[in-house]
């Protein structure tokens, strides 16, 4: 039930980018891509069995991303 919930609360607002900052939490990102048709940033490496299907754009030093957050890698 919690999940439905989570679902329609991003449903009516709508993210605009997906961004996964720790390897181990990319499981979701296909998800999120697919369904909100967003850019999906995120590191280089995963474990080998959980890459995702999105090409993620790599989050880097000092990369600005969307809405203006710095990563601080």
């Amino acid at each position: 039930m919690a999940a439905e919930e989570l679902w329609k609360r991003l449903d009516s607002r709508p993210p605009t980018a997906a961004a996964v900052i720790i390897a181990d939490h990319v499981r979701d990102v296909d998800e999120f891509v697919s369904r909100y048709h967003v850019r999906a940033f995120g590191p280089r490496l995963f474990w080998p069995d959980d890459v995702p299907k999105t090409q993620l754009e790599p989050i880097d030093p000092d990369k600005v991303l969307p809405g203006g957050i710095v990563a601080l890698l």
